[in-house]
């Protein structure tokens, strides 16, 4: 499946929350981090890093598998950090907050802690 034709159906599936281009662009100067705040089942730490609370073990929230662009970017390192981001320079966002809404392609039932997808322009 092609990228266009893969996100209608996973719009479609009703798994997910979804930021497309017209709530983005409705706020431009925003950073993205702002946005992604009010997705529900997503809390953004300290250092940038991407975290579901409803995945949470009982140690507090987890982190998230984070894609950018379809590609998983490593579990540690600097990348994982998406504060910089800005709204003008992402096209969409697809949050999955457990393995139930998780579609195969990010993961499937194998991560407990969802993931945060996000597509640049």
């Amino acid at each position: 499946m092609k990228g266009d034709e893969a996100l209608r159906v996973r719009t479609r599936a009703g798994g997910g929350q979804f930021l497309d281009e017209a709530s983005l662009r409705a706020r431009p100067a925003a950073r993205l981090t702002d946005l992604l705040r009010e997705l529900r089942g997503l809390r953004i730490g300290f250092d940038g890093t991407p975290l579901s609370t409803r995945g949470a073990l009982l140690s507090g929230p987890c982190e998230v598998a984070l894609f950018v662009d379809g590609k998983r970017l490593p579990a540690d390192g600097f990348l994982r950090d998406v504060d910089p981001l800005r709204t003008d320079e992402v096209r969409l966002v697809e949050f999955y907050a457990g393995p139930s809404e998780l579609p195969q392609e990010f993961g499937g039932t194998g991560s407990v802690c969802g993931a945060l997808v996000i597509w640049l322009r």
